[in-house]
């Protein structure tokens, strides 16, 4: 069997500061666009469910649409601040392969 990785396709990132004691979920929209002349079905999910999730996974764009896709940051309560990476993966949902994925550079402080 032979098994061929590639890095992701990051084709954006995006420097994004949350306040350390979050009680509630925020959210954030980022914008998608099927560069394709054909309707796409895609499936938009991140590297990291437990701190930031994508509020609908599954969407259907038509040949050249943009959509604003919302990310959903969840709450965290950590006592120290850190910055750590999350990707946000954009995948042909009909054939299951990475179109594309965004870099979401998450710094969480108490200022």
């Amino acid at each position: 069997m032979s098994v061929t990785v590639s890095p992701p396709n990051i084709v954006k990132t995006y420097e994004i500061k949350l306040p350390l004691q979050m009680s509630q979920i925020v959210q954030k929209k980022i914008a998608i666009t099927n560069q394709y002349s054909m309707e796409r079905n895609y499936r938009i999910h991140t590297s990291n469910a437990n701190l930031v999730t994508v509020e609908k996974e599954y969407n259907s764009l038509q040949p050249n649409e943009t959509i604003s896709v919302t990310l959903e940051f969840h709450p965290i309560q950590i006592d120290r601040d850190f910055v750590i990476e999350i990707l946000v993966f954009v995948e042909d949902a009909d054939l299951v392969q990475q179109e594309e994925a965004y870099s979401l550079r998450i710094t969480y402080s108490e200022s």
